[in-house]
């Protein structure tokens, strides 16, 4: 199982920079790039192959295999194989800081948030409840607060605060 999120993250597209369907946009519609004139990048049983086959359904996939990463989803856009892949904004900021001929452009609205979480074996039911229990109060304590805070500076908009329990 899977703890409450610490946090989320936003998720948006990397296409080429000299690409003129993105060069001068600050955000996109899904709709803009769910269809087959663009192919995105997905790596084999990683989050990226959910998002390319449910949230653009229509566009064409290239798949790479299971131990590829961002780095080799990169070269695939400057190489004209895909135009775009689906990452997290903080590759994205890392990518455009590295100055890869690459840029990163949210989805508007986010294409996904997904929560940071830590994984638990399926049989450690009161360590999963331990660490709910952990998680839920560190949320509502000010050291989150502060370490969020320097996160959120490093990374605008790529991370996202949980509601504190008592704002629900």
């Amino acid at each position: 199982g899977f703890t409450a999120p610490l946090a989320y993250m936003n998720a948006g597209i990397i296409s080429r920079i000299d690409d003129a369907r993105f060069k001068d946009k600050k955000s996109i519609q899904l709709s803009e790039i769910d269809n087959p004139n663009y192919t995105v990048v997905m790596l084999e049983g990683d989050v990226s192959e959910m998002f390319a086959k449910v949230a653009l359904p229509n566009t064409k996939k290239y798949a790479l295999p299971i131990m590829s990463n961002a780095g080799d989803s990169v070269n695939s856009l400057l190489s004209g194989k895909a135009d775009v892949f689906v990452a997290p904004k903080v590759i994205g900021d890392a990518i455009n800081n590295v100055e890869l001929r690459v840029k990163y452009t949210p989805v508007v609205p986010p294409l996904q948030a997904y929560g940071d979480v830590i994984g638990v074996d399926i049989h450690e039911h009161e360590l999963l409840e331990f660490l709910d229990t952990s998680v839920a109060e560190f949320l509502n304590n000010a050291a989150y607060d502060r370490i969020m805070t320097n996160y959120m500076k490093q990374f605008p908009d790529a991370l996202m605060r949980p509601a504190k329990s008592y704002e629900n």
